[in-house]
């Protein structure tokens, strides 16, 4: 995995000009000096011949009368660097709303690459870790869906998807092969067994727990679980160099992870160095958006589930249908009684 959220100015742009400042403000410092130096000197050192002294000494002596333009020269440079730290510090700003969703995406990815998970190394834990990293990147399916957490300050290289790949793989491989011997041998020589079909899920489990394995799953004699587990001794001896490199791997990609982590963990502080209280109080008020929208939408759901329809109205005015008529009638006729009295008043 590669990270790239700050530019090099954008990281760099303040201690550059602070630096700058101080390396010229010294060196100017030095030159007046020097030039006072000269300038106090009698009248016989100053007309040495240019052949008999050094350049710096001619140069000094020449320009004996610069500290004007010196000051005029530093004063503009320090415009400059001004100018500069106004343009960069304005750049910053402007991208104030994309470093956000990249800390939103490195705060989710920091959550999803717990050092617990990355500390379990067993087949189901890498397993576990993969698929759920790849799920929330949206890397499982090729739909276009929005993912949870965007590539966006981080990328993954070739090496690493291959890595991943190769891991599962190699995994469900490994494990198809133990299955498809073992059934194999237990067919061969009719060894009894506790349920209808013995396969192994994790391979790692499998050979660090033989016996309980073994014993969860067959009922054998004694003579026929030594035999059994020197048939399995000799796969592993088979497939050992196999087993070496898919346990080389997952070391490797938890190796990655974690250092991926620590890296993520630093960019998280440095965005937040940067922008500080704006980006903090940003994102509680987006949380709290969310978080009563969420509300809001629940709240509606009950409310719609208790709003009467208009068959729900039908059915409950059926039996009253005609007494409605009726009152509804006299409502009329009333009103109209009205309008006639009030016509013949005008």
């Amino acid at each position: 995995m590669k990270y790239k959220v700050f530019g090099f100015h954008e990281r760099l742009h303040k201690w550059l000009a602070s630096m700058s400042v101080v390396f010229i403000t010294i060196g100017c410092v030095v030159y007046y000096l020097l030039l006072k130096k000269y300038n106090t000197t009698d009248q016989e050192k100053i007309n040495i011949k240019p052949s008999k002294g050094s350049f710096f000494e001619h140069f000094l002596i020449e320009f004996q009368d610069s500290s004007f333009i010196l000051s005029v020269v530093y004063a503009l440079f320090l415009f400059m660097v001004g100018l500069y730290l106004t343009s960069m510090s304005s750049k910053v700003q402007n991208l104030y709303y994309r470093r956000k969703e990249q800390y939103k995406n490195l705060k989710r990815l920091n959550e999803v690459l717990s050092v617990e998970k990355m500390n379990d190394l067993s087949d189901r834990g890498i397993r576990s870790v993969i698929i759920t990293h790849q799920g929330f990147t949206g890397r499982i399916s090729d739909q276009k869906q929005r993912p949870y957490i965007q590539q966006d300050g981080f990328r993954y290289t070739a090496k690493y998807l291959k890595l991943e790949e190769s891991i599962l793989l190699e995994q469900g491989s490994l494990v198809e092969v133990f299955n498809l011997k073992l059934n194999k041998y237990i067919d061969c020589y009719g060894l009894s067994k506790k349920n209808l079909n013995v396969f192994i899920t994790e391979l790692d489990t499998f050979l660090y727990e033989i016996d309980s394995w073994v014993e969860n799953r067959l009922e054998l004699t004694e003579v026929q679980l030594i035999s059994f587990k020197r048939f399995i001794n000799k796969i592993v001896l088979a497939y050992s160099k196999r087993i070496r490199n898919y346990t080389k791997s997952k070391v490797k990609l938890m190796k990655i992870m974690l250092r991926s982590q620590r890296k993520n963990k630093v960019i998280i502080s440095r965005i937040e160095e940067v922008y500080g209280a704006r980006l903090h109080n940003d994102i509680i008020f987006e949380d709290n958006l969310t978080q009563n929208l969420y509300v809001l939408e629940n709240l509606i759901k009950a409310i719609d589930n208790k709003i009467l329809t208009y068959d729900d109205l039908q059915e409950l005015f059926s039996e009253q249908n005609s007494e409605l008529l009726e009152i509804i009638e006299s409502i009329n006729s009333r009103i109209y009684e009205m309008k006639e009295m009030i016509e013949d008043g005008f």
